[in-house]
């Protein structure tokens, strides 16, 4: 990747930083309560992540050959913000039924009079539900109920599981938002479950035999260079991951994603996967330790 184009991707995701902040503000603009929570959650890394997962819908739009417009930019946005919460209240929150925090499958779904983070949580995830089409969750419900089971593993990992149920969680937990994601920002397409066939295999080789498959991939990959950027945090914090176990290393990274891209080129253009992943190489890889670090790097 040459360095104007480096320079060119830096400058995109500081802008994706203050539109999101524009249109997560407008979200929330109708729930004055809620006012100094998105402050608070603003000033996050969560705020990061968000911009960091709005960029990778960016990439699908690259993927796809169809524009990042204001419609799709808005649905990643609200879609990751919510995504973060739903996630971090899932793991950190005993006083609440979790049902009542799941993504686009809640139980309960009121923001008024809610001065907390799951009042944020409603507020973002209805300005998302109002940009879908009304039946998106009828078409996409296998997908989604597929996510939130996913959310669920990655409690486990507190819970000491042996590596062969790591690795089982990690590729649910990256794989399924992604894809998830993915037809949020298309919401045309099909439930992607339908011709998934989940096989993770960069050590053989062994490429996915549909699109859905070769998007759940990528997911997979990026959660293991999420648990390189958070191997340290894990360890303070006696979670257990893939980085902790020595399961993937930054050489063993390298790896992952030529195979996530091998298999994206059995669906797409090769120089258009080269392009849409520009970011994802092992040279940049290793410069920060993984893609996820290096854009909250970039957003500081």
């Amino acid at each position: 990747m040459g360095l104007i184009s480096l320079y060119k991707e830096i400058k995109d995701i500081k802008n994706m930083k203050s539109e999101a902040d524009i249109v997560l503000r407008d979200s929330v603009a109708n729930y004055p309560e809620l006012a100094q929570e998105y402050q608070r959650w603003r000033k996050t890394y969560r705020m990061n992540t968000t911009v960091c997962s709005a960029f990778i819908a960016r990439q699908f739009c690259k993927l796809e050959g169809m524009e990042f417009d204001e419609e799709k930019r808005k649905k990643a946005y609200l879609g990751s913000a919510a995504a973060c919460i739903s996630d971090d209240l899932i793991d950190k929150t005993t006083s609440i039924d979790i049902r009542e925090v799941y993504f686009l499958d809640t139980i309960n779904h009121q923001t008024a009079k809610r001065e907390d983070e799951q009042g944020l949580f409603y507020a973002f995830h209805s300005g998302l539900e109002n940009l879908l089409p009304d039946d998106f969750k009828s078409r996409s419900g296998e997908l989604i109920g597929l996510y939130n089971q996913a959310q669920m593993w990655g409690r486990k990992l507190n819970w000491h599981p042996n590596h062969e149920e790591i690795i089982e969680i990690k590729n649910g937990t990256g794989g399924y938002p992604i894809l998830l994601f993915y037809n949020i920002v298309f919401p045309e397409n099909e439930d992607s479950t339908r011709d998934l066939i989940p096989l993770y295999a960069p050590q053989e080789m062994k490429m996915p035999e549909t699109k859905a498959g070769a998007i759940f991939n990528y997911g997979a990959m990026m959660s293991r260079a999420d648990d390189l950027a958070d191997l340290e945090l894990d360890k303070a914090e006696g979670r257990k991951s893939l980085a902790t176990e020595g399961l993937v290393t930054l050489k063993s990274l390298g790896q992952d994603i030529k195979y996530v891209k091998d298999g994206l080129k059995k669906f797409y253009p090769e120089k258009v996967v080269d392009l849409a992943m520009n970011l994802c190489s092992a040279r940049t890889i290793r410069s920060v330790s993984a893609m996820t670090k290096t854009m909250t790097k970039i957003l500081k």
